[in-house]
């Protein structure tokens, strides 16, 4: 998990948020690159997981404190997800455990 609970993030200016459902899974939303706003700083202030095993993210806007929901089947993918949002370069956590046997 690369994103904890506390990160800020700001969305670059470039990056479209989409109107439509909140489902990462939505083919509009691949489509589009993201459901956050543009010039907006985000918190991550809550994960819960689900009973299916996927992760609910709960994200604030850190002026206005409206929240967003976003469910992800793994950390992971919440991970790459925010990252290409972002544009942040995410380490490759599995070539670290790879190397040290962890």
């Amino acid at each position: 998990m690369h994103y904890w609970i506390g990160t800020t993030f700001t969305i670059p200016a470039h990056q479209a948020r989409n109107q439509g459902p909140k489902s990462i899974h939505d083919k509009t939303v691949i489509k589009n690159k993201t459901l956050f706003k543009s010039d907006v700083e985000y918190q991550l202030y809550h994960v819960k997981p689900q009973k299916n095993g996927e992760m609910v993210y709960h994200f604030k806007e850190t002026v206005t404190g409206e929240d967003l929901q976003l469910q992800f089947e793994t950390t992971k993918h919440a991970d790459s997800y925010i990252a290409m949002a972002t544009k942040d370069a995410l380490p490759d956590y599995d070539a670290f455990h790879n190397r040290t046997g962890d």
